[in-house]
C-alpha cells in the first residue's frame, strides 16, 4: 500500500496524480465517503481473469446510504446490446468512480479536467467511452453515503452552471463524434438551460433569469 500526499486540492488533481503513479494493470478510484464490499476488488479481479484481460471500462452497481439512514440499491440497468456506451451513463445509468474499474494503459493520456467544480466525473468516463467498450457486472459491490444537498436555491445554480459547461464540453469534443447521440447532449443541455433558468427565478436574481429564459 502506498500512501500519497499532498496539498489539498480539487477531486481531479487527486484521481489524476493516481492514475499517473499506478502501477498495476487496472486503477479503481475510492472516494473519501465511499466504500468497497470485501467482495469488490475480488468480484472485478475474476471477471478480469477469466476474460483475459480485457481493455474495457468495468462498473458495479451501488447501494446508496442517506444522512437520514434510509438506504437503496440502485438499479441495475444493464446496457443493451444496441446501446452506445456514452448514451447509456449520459441517459440511463449514472456512472460514479468509486465503481468503476479502467484498464490503466486504455486510459492513456486521458485525465480529470481540473477546470470542472461539478461533473469532471462523466466528462472523463464519456472520453474514456469514446475509446473503450463498457462491461457492466450484475453485481452490488460498493455502498456510496449520500449527503444532504443544499437547500439553498443559490447553490442549485452553481450545480447547473457547472453541468452546462460539462455538457458543452462534451457537444464540442471530437473524440466523441460518432459515439453518441448528439439529440441526446443537446436535450440535456436544454433541461439544464431550463432548470438553471428555473432556480434563478426562484432566487430572485430576475436580471439573470431574464437573460437565461431568452438565451
Amino acid at each position: 500500500l502506498v500512501i500519497l500526499s499532498g496539498p489539498n486540492r480539487c477531486r481531479s488533481a487527486a484521481r489524476n496524480k493516481g492514475i499517473e503513479k499506478a502501477s498495476g494493470k487496472y486503477i479503481c478510484f475510492l472516494d473519501s465517503d465511499d466504500e468497497f464490499f470485501p467482495s469488490h476488488l475480488e468480484t472485478l479481479s475474476k471477471y478480469i481473469s477469466q476474460n483475459n484481460f480485457p481493455h474495457s471500462l468495468i462498473r458495479t452497481f451501488a447501494k446508496f446510504v442517506y444522512e437520514d439512514g434510509k438506504e437503496e440499491l440502485q438499479a441495475k440497468d444493464l446496457i443493451r446490446v444496441e446501446e452506445r456506451p456514452i448514451d447509456y451513463i449520459l441517459s440511463r445509468s449514472t456512472l460514479f468512480p468509486s465503481q468503476v474499474c479502467i484498464h490503466r494503459e486504455a486510459i492513456g493520456e486521458l485525465r480529470f479536467n481540473r477546470e470542472y467544480s461539478l461533473g469532471e466525473d462523466t466528462d472523463f468516463f464519456a472520453r474514456v467511452l469514446a475509446k473503450l467498450p463498457l462491461v457492466c457486472l450484475n453485481d452490488t459491490t460498493v455502498t456510496f453515503h449520500f449527503h444532504a444537498e443544499n437547500s439553498q436555491t443559490g447553490e442549485m445554480t452553481k450545480v447547473h452552471r457547472a453541468y452546462l459547461e460539462v455538457f458543452q464540453g462534451l457537444k464540442n469534443e471530437q473524440a466523441l463524434k460518432g459515439k453518441c447521440d448528439p439529440k441526446l447532449i443537446a436535450d440535456l443541455i436544454q433541461r439544464r438551460n431550463e432548470w438553471l433558468g428555473a432556480a434563478l427565478k426562484e432566487s430572485g436574481d430576475y436580471p439573470a433569469y431574464l437573460v437565461q429564459k431568452f438565451k
